[in-house]
């Protein structure tokens, strides 16, 4: 089930209880389409590049335009997701290391000639998300707007 917040697409919390793939696809595409069809606005160019702005976002849009959907969607998840996760936990990670910090723990993922891949586990399980977490990032996602609130 999709609903609409100001024209943006919404997955129902229903859809993802009931793992409505088909539901959450939609809005994902809708969701992208949504976003990259928005305009910048005239300060795009003062965004910083790693942060992947929507003005960068677009212009990497435009060039898969002609080629093969699954090509736009692995370029999405690769590097829209997975690179970006890869790039801001290291750097993160780094931060903590050097202000003996907090250890955050955080996907490791590394590229190799297969595609991404989990980093070597040396101790204890691969990563996986906790009950906690996810209930938070639900929480965060309703209170944005990003997901309808739950009726039940």
């Amino acid at each position: 089930m999709i609903d609409y917040h100001e024209g943006v697409p919404v997955v129902s919390l229903e859809a993802l209880r009931e793992d409505d793939t088909a539901a959450i696809a939609k809005a994902v595409v809708e969701g992208l389409a949504f976003s990259l069809a928005e305009d910048p606005g005239p300060s795009a160019g003062e965004q910083r590049a790693d942060r992947l702005p929507l003005w960068r976002a677009r212009q990497e849009a435009a060039v898969l335009s002609d080629g093969a959907a699954v090509a736009f969607v692995r370029h999405v998840l690769e590097s829209w997701v997975l690179a970006q996760h890869a790039y801001w936990s290291v750097g993160r990670g780094m931060a903590d290391a050097r202000a003996g910090g907090k250890t955050l723990l955080r996907l490791r993922v590394i590229l190799d000639d297969g595609g991404w891949t989990l980093t070597p586990v040396k101790r204890g399980n691969p990563p996986a998300p906790t009950a906690d977490r996810l209930r938070t990032m639900l929480s965060l996602m309703t209170e944005c707007g990003l997901l309808a609130p739950s009726s039940a």
